[in-house]
């Protein structure tokens, strides 16, 4: 039997995710310190927007708790900038830059928004991640020690602190299992497939970082080796920045997240407007010494790498996409429109709606997802600063909620400010999803609220009444009765007919208690005037009557989208008892 030769694997990237200030820096700090610490030749290699962990350092960090002959993976690369904005962009628009990811999240604070953003961002493009539950250094009476293992340490610890760790742990299972998250503290799982796993760290003091290494070694090599198999037939890679250096001129910051990039190699660039097709000009890597950092031109560079390109064309490039390398003359077409298809920016717009703007593709996609997942409709979806152009262009909605204009992470010119309180365009920019998609449905519903008290002033409401028994203050001149609103929204000054859909007279006024109304509610019981009525003869005691509505009303009601459902029955009530009268009455003009 031929023993088959071994499967060699790429190093796997790892990106950091979790709301601000829960530690995503000081961890990566932490690893990036103790590799460094160690002067360890290869131990750590800063590269374009990434920092590479080595297979060495890892069985160092983890001592006791991994074997050096258990890791089969080169390292780990750690998006730099932890939680890096190009993150989102999805495995179906060409893969995702992350592999692995780790969530950290306060044990302290527990779930806040950027954690949901995030964890809606790993279920959607379906990443393997961690949780780490950091910060467990302040709890009150806990003992650290630095780097040791987790479970080393909680044996040390006394019963108040460890309870007071559990406790705050169960209230992160919690909330993550009302978001459909499925968790528990990583001794306790036995499958990860069915459980993800939590992590309690310090990134301040190290403990608990061995744990979380290990679990990303055993993660990687069991349920990634696919993936992560190491192949230099092609390659594609993920655009973190476009540059325009004064020593080098225009250039890309990418992480080749598969395959291989060589100099002279082809390479499909799916920009904003139309993909096309250029070349690999110059290649350049971060390379580490005493002094710094200097960047070294170098002919080829192997997954998982990060790296400064630069392209022979640059035109229309946006940060956040993906590009397919293609090694050699063996160019399959099919591959490359398979490719262009799945980075191919997909995004539903309507001639009537919102404008969205971002600074990367990722991160657009990720806005638009959401906002059409809350039905606000976009008009236009681009990349880059929220301009004078882009406030003219939706100040031509016709509805004045879809006056608006998302940015994620970009800025607004002076002009564009401007403008906007020129035509009254609402310019809403965070860098938290969640948190601008709020303001939007806040203001859109004050908004409406307004529009639809100043439609609703210059129209005859659908309402209906009902005379109420032994309520009859006066019989004519006006007419003073106590009436029931049976449904929808009695104004003073509606004109009021019968059941025939002939006329019965105008409320004059609205009364309660001796006060007068502007309005009166359904189930409220009022006392109103009728100037010509006359009990008796043309109203009387426990009648029905409408508000008599013309076709221009129900027609400027509908088109200012005011109307309840209840309000729309009681309009199909009021056409039926207009028809009586006037058999041409359609309740539409």
């Amino acid at each position: 039997m031929v023993d088959l030769p071994a499967i060699e694997l790429r190093q796997p990237i790892v990106s950091v995710l979790g709301h601000v200030d829960h530690g995503k820096t000081t961890l990566l700090d932490k690893i990036r310190g103790t590799a460094l610490a160690s002067k360890e030749v290869g131990g750590i290699t800063q590269q374009i927007g990434a920092t590479e962990i080595s297979k060495e350092i890892i069985i160092k960090m983890c001592k006791n708790i991994v074997k050096k002959e258990d890791v089969n993976i080169p390292g780990f690369l750690f998006i730099d900038t932890p939680g890096h904005k190009s993150f989102v962009n999805l495995r179906k628009r060409g893969g995702s830059l992350a592999d692995l990811a780790i969530l950290i999240i306060d044990v302290n604070s527990g779930i806040q928004p950027q954690t949901k953003e995030s964890i809606d961002i790993l279920k959607h493009y379906k990443t393997p991640f961690i949780i780490v539950a950091n910060k467990i250094d302040t709890i009150s009476g806990w003992r650290s020690s630095p780097y040791v293992p987790f479970i080393k340490n909680a044996k040390t610890q006394l019963d108040r602190p460890m309870e007071m760790l559990n406790s705050k742990i169960y209230e992160i299972i919690e909330s993550l299992s009302n978001m459909g998250i499925y968790a528990d503290r990583f001794d306790n799982i036995s499958d990860f497939t069915k459980n993800f796993a939590i992590i309690p760290t310090s990134a301040k003091t190290g403990e608990g970082i061995p744990d979380l290494l290990a679990t990303l070694v055993g993660m990687a090599q069991r349920y990634l080796k696919k993936k992560i198999e190491l192949s230099t037939a092609g390659g594609e890679a993920t655009i973190l920045e476009v540059n325009d250096d004064s020593k080098i001129g225009k250039n890309i910051d990418i992480i080749l997240y598969k395959g291989s990039m060589n100099v002279g190699d082809t390479v499909i660039v799916p920009a904003m407007d139309k993909p096309y097709r250029t070349s690999v000009k110059a290649i350049f890597k971060l390379e580490s010494h005493g002094r710094g950092h200097t960047l070294k031109t170098t002919k080829s560079i192997i997954a998982a790498m990060g790296a400064k390109v630069i392209l022979h064309n640059m035109d229309n490039i946006a940060p956040g996409e993906s590009i397919m390398v293609i090694s050699g003359d063996n160019i399959d077409e099919t591959e490359i429109h398979k490719f262009i298809d799945k980075t191919e920016l997909k995004i539903r717009t309507v001639e009537e709606g919102t404008i969205v703007k971002a600074d990367r593709v990722g991160s657009l996609e990720a806005l638009c997802y959401e906002l059409d997942s809350n039905q606000i409709n976009i008009k236009i979806a681009g990349i880059g600063t929220i301009n004078k152009n882009d406030v003219v262009t939706v100040a031509g909605n016709k509805e004045k909620y879809n006056k608006a204009i998302f940015g994620f992470n970009v800025s607004v010119t002076s002009e564009a400010k401007d403008e906007a309180a020129m035509y009254n365009v609402n310019i809403l920019t965070g860098d938290i999803i969640y948190s601008v998609i709020e303001q939007y449905k806040e203001w859109k519903s004050n908004l409406l609220t307004e529009l639809s008290a100043e439609v609703r002033k210059q129209c005859t409401n659908p309402v209906i009444i009902q005379l109420m028994p032994d309520h009859i203050f006066r019989k004519s001149r006006p007419a003073i009765v106590g009436v029931k609103i049976i449904g929808g929204i009695l104004y003073s000054g509606i004109r009021l007919i019968n059941d025939e859909g002939v006329i019965t007279g105008s409320v004059k006024s609205i009364q309660n208690e001796g006060k007068n109304l502007e309005n009166a509610n359904k189930k409220d019981e009022v006392a109103i005037s009728i100037d010509i009525a006359v009990v008796g003869k043309t109203i009387h005691e426990n009648q029905i009557l409408y508000s008599d509505m013309s076709e221009k009303d129900i027609k400027r009601l509908r088109e200012a989208n005011v109307l309840t459902p209840e309000e729309e029955e009681i309009i199909e009530k009021i056409i039926v008892v207009k028809r009586k009268h006037d058999r041409l009455f359609n309740g539409i003009m």
